[in-house]
């Protein structure tokens, strides 16, 4: 069982879930397996593997053979982590793409882009004169 090596925590800080790391590094360790012996090593709950075997494939991390049963093999450390950082950043320019075409128009509906709620003013010169516009 893998659960508590030290090593997981660089693969928990790049993105990868608990069950993730576990399954990646234990493909590292022992160069691969099918889902069952992946299971097994890295304590991993087999009705579990399957979903994050999937995501690590999807992400870069192991590549899936043809076959039956699949075998997981793991990348290099260094090529898996460049090919997360790129889907890492496709999905955040896709996020940021999407968050930005639906909360623009709930902001422009709204007048705030020409509109603020907030001053911030300095000098008395200044204050007394806001002052005075709002008075009016």
């Amino acid at each position: 069982m893998v659960r508590s090596i030290p090593k997981l925590n660089y693969l928990r800080e790049l993105g990868l879930s608990q069950s993730e790391a576990q399954l990646y590094y234990a493909s590292l360790t022992n160069g691969g397996g099918d889902a069952k012996q992946l299971s097994q090593i890295s304590g991993v709950p087999y009705s579990k593997v399957y979903s994050s075997l999937k995501k690590l494939v999807e992400r870069g991390w192991l590549i899936e053979s043809e076959g039956y049963p699949k075998r997981y093999v793991p990348r290099p450390p260094k090529e898996a982590i460049k090919i997360n950082r790129n889907y890492i950043e496709s999905m955040l320019a896709t996020a940021e793409k999407q968050a930005i075409e639906e909360l623009t128009p709930l902001f422009e509906a709204k007048d705030l882009a020409d509109n603020p709620q907030v001053w911030l003013i300095t000098g008395l010169d200044k204050i007394l004169s806001k002052a005075g516009s709002m008075i009016v």
